[in-house]
């Protein structure tokens, strides 16, 4: 019995009402077929409305156990094949010195490109924090506490029902170019930001270098300076007493 956890009937149902005559014009690209669509669009709503997310998790966990356990009987069994788990890549075209060179290069730029983007946003995100510009920094605060006063008047279930409908309706017909709008619109917001200044300061060399060595390294340096000398005595037909 799920009487702990379940909502009333009459919110369920209400809520019942609502989602399922949405469920037919469900967009059903991830899926293979229409009816395996809407079945398990059904039963992600179903399990929303009835308060069921406090089991998604163990139930996860135990269908990884008894999936693992099922795999290690019939490989006991002989009946998974030798040729079962086994991950086969392809192998690369053989390619000279200078080819290894440049794709290595290539994939440094692009690691490179990424850790920029990555700090330019980062850059941005603290802008928008420190208020380096105080009209996107009021309408993110006016975003962030209309967000918080929606999460706690409105059930969680709700919330997540409608964000799930959002998910699978975006690319109907009727929602694709709102949809679209929405995106260019947020990427404008985003480009418009400026990132936090940043300050290069000069390199300042260490003068001091040779007062930081330890007391070996620096007997070490001694003694060679001492060699050099005498190195030098011998070549100039000298020989030090």
């Amino acid at each position: 019995m799920l009487t702990s956890h379940a909502v009333p009937f009459s919110g369920s149902f209400a809520c019942l009402l609502f989602i399922f005559p949405t469920i037919w014009i469900v967009d059903i690209q991830y899926y293979i077929t229409r009816h395996i669509g809407i079945v398990v669009t059904s039963e992600a709503f179903i399990m929303i409305c009835r308060n069921m997310l406090f089991y998604i998790f163990p139930f996860t966990l135990m269908a990884m156990a008894l999936s693992m356990l099922a795999l290690k009987g019939l490989r006991e069994q002989g009946r998974l094949g030798r040729s079962f788990g086994k991950v086969t890549i392809r192998d690369q075209p053989p390619s000279n010195t200078i080819q290894k060179i440049v794709a290595l290069k290539e994939a440094m730029a692009s690691v490179e490109n990424s850790l920029q983007h990555l700090n330019v946003s980062l850059l941005k995100m603290r802008t928008i924090f420190l208020a380096g510009q105080p009209e996107v920094t009021t309408q993110v605060a006016l975003i962030l506490l209309a967000s918080s006063a929606v999460l706690l008047v409105v059930p969680f279930r709700y919330i997540l029902a409608v964000s799930t409908l959002d998910l699978f309706t975006r690319e109907l017909e009727f929602r694709r170019e709102m949809v679209a709008a929405f995106i260019s619109f947020v990427k404008e917001r985003w480009e418009s930001i400026h990132a936090a200044p940043v300050i290069v300061l000069p390199y300042e060399g260490d003068d001091n270098s040779n007062k930081t060595l330890p007391a070996k390294a620096s007997r070490q340096t001694e003694s060679k300076d001492v060699q050099d000398q005498r190195s030098d005595i011998y070549v100039n037909g000298i020989r030090p007493s």
